[in-house]
């Protein structure tokens, strides 16, 4: 099944008979975490700071009213969806202690944005998919940031897939199952 866009992961989870439970590491004011309980994630863990970390560049270190801002518009917006989601507010590799191993049928990282961020992401989330479970990655084609390099880097000897997105190379995301 070949896919575009990263709303289209749900349904490859579904073509793939996967367990219909993911986790999306960085959420900020959760958007694509209300598309993923939509288009049928049964379980989701939303993982984010939610707090202002001024030695992390980006928006880490935005205003803390912003990540307060973007908490409460999580809680809003998976509101109906409540009793599918657990919330893990803290440093990604902390809350992925919190994630049962082989749970997941999707992975979905749109936090930290530099090489080494990204590499710890894949190391205590791959852990946590079950064999041919999806690993997707926001801002893979950003060249600003460490996501590509990461990501190729790990999967040299994996089937890397890429999510054209809008056609806009800095928007481009891509995925590769777990072997």
């Amino acid at each position: 099944m070949e896919i575009t866009s990263r709303i289209e992961l749900v349904e490859l989870m579904k073509h793939l008979n996967l367990p219909l439970t993911a986790v999306e590491v960085g959420v900020a004011e959760g958007t694509f975490s209300l598309e993923l309980l939509q288009c049928g994630v049964e379980k989701l863990y939303l993982v984010d700071l939610w707090e202002r970390m001024p030695f992390i560049s980006g928006c880490a270190s935005w205003g803390q009213e912003w990540h307060d801002n973007n908490y409460r518009e999580v809680v809003e917006k998976i509101n109906p969806y409540k009793d599918k989601v657990t919330i893990l507010k803290g440093f990604s590799h902390k809350m992925a202690e919190h994630i049962p191993d082989e749970s997941l049928g999707l992975v979905y990282e749109d936090s930290n944005h530099f090489y080494d961020g990204v590499k710890s992401t894949i190391e205590f989330y791959l852990p946590k998919l079950v064999k041919g479970g999806v690993f997707a990655f926001h801002d893979f084609g950003n060249e600003g940031y460490g996501v590509g390099k990461a990501v190729q880097e790990f999967t040299k000897n994996v089937g890397l897939f890429y999510l054209p997105e809008d056609g806009d190379i800095n928007n481009m995301g891509a995925y590769f199952l777990k072997k």
